[in-house]
This record gives C-alpha cells, sequence and structure tokens, in this order.
C-alpha cells in the first residue's frame, strides 16, 4: 500500500461507496409492490444481477485488449484514454 494512503482514507473511500450504492434504493423499492410472488422477486433479481454485471465485464474485456500498455493501465480513468482517438 502507498505511504500516502492511511486507515482514514480507506473508511472514506469505503464510506462514499455505500453511498452511491444507497442511491439504487429508493428508484428500485417501488417496484416490490408488483411483485406478486416469490417467482417474480427470484427472476427480476437475475434479471438485475445480469444487467448490472455486464459494464462490468465490457470494461474488464476492454482493458485486457490494452493488457501491456502502461499508459493505459496506469491511469486514473482507462477509459478517457483508451477513448482518446476514437473519432479522429
Amino acid at each position: 500500500m502507498p505511504e500516502d494512503v492511511g486507515i482514514g482514507l480507506v473508511i472514506w473511500t469505503g464510506i462514499l461507496y455505500v453511498g452511491y450504492n444507497l442511491a439504487v434504493y429508493p428508484a428500485a423499492l417501488f417496484t416490490v409492490k408488483r411483485l406478486e410472488s416469490r417467482k417474480h422477486s427470484l427472476w427480476s433479481g437475475v434479471i438485475a444481477g445480469v444487467l448490472m454485471t455486464f459494464p462490468w465485464f465490457l470494461t474488464y474485456f476492454t482493458i485486457l485488449g490494452f493488457y501491456p500498455n502502461e499508459e493505459v493501465l496506469g491511469a486514473r480513468m482507462p477509459w478517457l484514454v483508451m477513448l482518446e482517438g476514437f473519432g479522429n
């Protein structure tokens, strides 16, 4: 771990991560009253899981395509470096 990273920064980053994920609950809770059975709940969970995991796979495989490039792998925002030449 780098020397400038302390326990306070780690805890603050965790709090921010939890806060970002809490924003999903109000948007999802209004759909609970429409679930009529356990089967609906199961399928809606599976569909939500797939839809939330799909962007991660896209990011992972795209970065994997730039694997030996240290400029992309070392960037704070790899997507910005990968998209620099797009559209030129």
